[in-house]
């Protein structure tokens, strides 16, 4: 918005350097190249054709703007008389809009995609109209399309009143410069009552804007006051309580000029701090090169200044907004920065204006590291945008699947969002609406949980059916939570008992869990497709009860003692993948519990039980008091449940109960195991009783 140069800021302040930056040239409608015109709208359908190919999808508030369309007709998408006070322009243009797409997601996304390519072709008309450099004017806008910085309002048709709001503000200004108040007032006032991010550039541009035909300073007024009367508007019927809070300045930056142009904190922090930190020495030394006296057009740092001044402005409502709507660097928060992202454009370009005078190498350089930066970011994006509106797809099949009536059941899904890049498809309002979309009306309701409490809670005091996202859905393994759970380690016989569940994630098949001992780095050993009904697990999980094991293990021998025992799933890496680990204690050898040995009128009165860890078949148990001659109690298989429950590998049958003869006096009882071939484990001696 600034465009006084150095020569025409003449002594008389402010005053003078208003009626400057009004008179400056305004280029006429010839000026606006044809092919400048189809190089910005190809731009656009080359990144709407990608995102096509990926697949597209609704996403939140859509379902509830279709199934309301579907209901109520057109000028019903947005039902309520608060939707309409709010934002007048926003509701007449998602009637519009809704009307038009009805419930197909690719009609909608066309239709958003003819308003980003009207935006990026009147950014393009305007600037060429007001900047004396017109490869710049062109550059702007190409940058603009290809930033990945607001690639929500591109995409997704409920945030696209921000887009609305943008190509109403380019109108408008346009219409500034062509000396015409009327429209120009009309155009500003909608984009104010569409979304309020434009309302300080929609000012200043009103007041600053040269124009080709004389505005008086009357018009002006006139046009400002529209968009005061707009906001006061606004300001008497808020859409969300108004708050005022300091946003933060680092995110800000990062969301445009760091972070935000990868669109995901993947790639490593100094990489993403590291561009954001060289745009801003970019922005330092353009300041100091303006200081300097570099302040015509073609030297760069007055276009770094206004770009810096646009994205300022298109910040300033941002100290009005609640806690509640969330600031980011990049996901579907970049629907903020609709207005703003037009300033990032205009720096990055002064900034290439700028270094092209004294090396041009870098400049090329640095357009082709831009580029790449900025196709990944939009493959990144889109990606993300394309899997979320995949998730909700998977998950109105699975609810059909799950239940015999979905649209008369109460669902609770969770137990958090699946992670696509700070892109989320779904809350419950909308996932409610989106059940009916697909499976027709009723009194079912959808309940997405944020964090697994907030699952467990749903399922367990509202009685919902409980749907788990990994048990249908291919996220992030690194971002999934627990696969599995481990209720017990033991040993079995001739290896390890092992009892607990696992799912495979992406499908509601059997997984298949490894066995790692004492951190080995191959599996010990391996259960295949673990697929044990396991009804504690269908109440609390959405994948069903078939996920469940309760087994022995074999595999290599094992030395007696202490060993760690951890389990994995397979196929699954890092930390994702790991279930649990527990630590076992292995006998080589036959050993004897002595449950109770009192001394009775009769005799030695011995109850106990005996194991060979080799076997799950009766032990060979020989018994003796004070050092007696032996007795042979022969094969044990009394049933012992308790013995099932602690070593549940060996089964129930390994107790005794007998009496031994004994004379008065008796001190002491040892037993010990005897394997068929004669040898024998270690005796267990206790002091008798009674």
């Amino acid at each position: 918005m600034l465009h006084a140069s150095a020569e025409e800021l003449r002594p008389g302040g402010a005053k003078a350097w208003l009626a400057a930056a009004r008179a400056q040239p305004v280029a006429p409608w010839s000026a606006v190249s044809r092919p400048g015109v189809a190089a910005v709208v190809a731009l656009v359908l080359a990144r709407a054709t990608f995102y096509a190919v990926q697949g597209i999808g609704f996403f939140q508030d859509d379902f509830h703007f279709v199934h309301d369309t579907r209901v109520f007709g057109w000028f019903g998408s947005v039902q309520g008389a608060h939707k309409l006070e709010s934002r007048p322009g926003m509701w007449l243009h998602f009637n519009v809009l809704y009307g038009l797409a009805g419930d197909h997601p690719l009609v909608l996304f066309a239709l958003v995609t003819l308003l980003n390519a009207a935006a990026a072709v009147l950014l393009y008309v305007l600037l060429v109209r007001v900047l004396p450099v017109r490869r710049a004017a062109l550059a702007v806008a190409l940058v603009w399309v290809a930033l990945p910085n607001h690639t929500t309002i591109t995409v997704w048709g409920a945030a696209s009143q921000a887009l609305m709001a943008v190509l109403l503000l380019l109108l408008g200004l346009l219409l500034v410069t062509s000396g015409r108040p009327v429209g120009a007032a009309l155009a500003l006032a909608g984009s104010v009552l569409c979304y309020q991010v434009t309302i300080p550039i929609a000012v200043v541009g009103a007041l600053l804007m040269p124009s080709a035909r004389p505005l008086r300073e009357r018009a002006r007024l006139g046009v400002v006051a529209a968009v005061g009367v707009a906001t006061l508007w606004l300001i008497t019927h808020p859409t969300y309580p108004t708050e005022l809070r300091v946003p933060n300045v680092v995110m800000l930056w990062s969301a445009h000029f760091g972070t935000g142009l990868f669109g995901t904190v993947g790639p490593s922090p100094w990489l993403r701090w590291g561009v954001a930190v060289a745009v801003l020495v970019g922005v330092v030394v353009s300041l100091v090169a303006w200081v300097l006296g570099a302040r015509r057009w073609v030297d760069g740092p007055p276009l770094v200044l206004a770009g810096l001044a646009v994205w300022a402005l298109g910040l300033v409502y941002l100290v009005s907004t609640p806690d509640f709507v969330s600031v980011g660097d990049y996901g579907w928060v970049d629907r903020l920065y609709a207005a703003s992202s037009l300033g990032s454009a205009m720096v990055l370009v002064g900034i290439g204006q700028l270094v092209w005078r004294h090396a041009r190498p870098v400049v090329l350089a640095g357009a082709v590291a831009l580029g790449v930066l900025c196709l990944y970011g939009q493959a990144v994006a889109l990606s993300a945008w394309s899997d979320a509106g995949q998730d909700l797809v998977a998950l109105m099949h699975e609810l059909g699947r799950v239940a015999d009536d979905p649209a008369n059941t109460a669902f609770a899904v969770g137990p958090s969002l699946p992670p696509r890049n700070g892109v989320y498809a779904v809350e419950t309002v909308s996932a409610t609406y989106a059940l009916f979309l697909a499976h027709g009306e009723g009194d079912g309701s959808v309940f997405i949980a944020n964090d697994p409490d907030e699952f467990d809670y749903r399922v367990r005091e509202e009685a919902r059916v409980p749907i788990e996202w990994p048990a249908f859905l291919d996220v992030p393994t690194e971002t999934l939570p627990s696969l599995g759970a481990v209720g017990l380690v033991d040993q079995g016989p001739g290896g390890l008992y092992l009892d607990g569940w696992a799912v495979q994630p992406g499908g509601r098949g059997a997984a298949d869990v490894e066995v790692y001992v004492d951190g080995g780095d191959e599996p010990w050993a391996t259960m295949a497709d673990v697929d044990l009904p396991r009804d504690d697990v269908a109440a609390v999980r959405g994948f069903g009860p078939d996920h469940g094991f309760a087994r022995v293990v074999t595999g290599p021998p094992l030395a007696e003692g202490d060993h760690e025992v951890c389990l994995r799933v397979a196929g699954v890496p890092g930390e994702a993948g790991a279930i649990s680990c527990a630590p076992v204690t292995i006998r080589t050898e036959p050993w004897v519990e002595i449950v109770s040995a009192e001394a009775t009128p009769d005799g030695v009165h011995l109850i106990g039980w005996a194991i060979d860890p080799a076997t799950a078949d009766p032990t060979q148990v020989v018994a003796s008091v004070d050092g007696a001659p032996e007795v042979d109690l022969g094969l044990v298989g009394n049933e012992r449940g308790d013995v099932n429950g602690e070593h549940p590998g060996y089964g129930l049958y390994h107790g005794f109960d007998r009496i031994l003869p004994a004379g008065p006096g008796a001190q002491q009882v040892c037993a010990v195991g005897v394997r068929p071939d004669g040898s024998r484990g270690r005796a267990t001696c206790v002091d008798l009783t009674g």
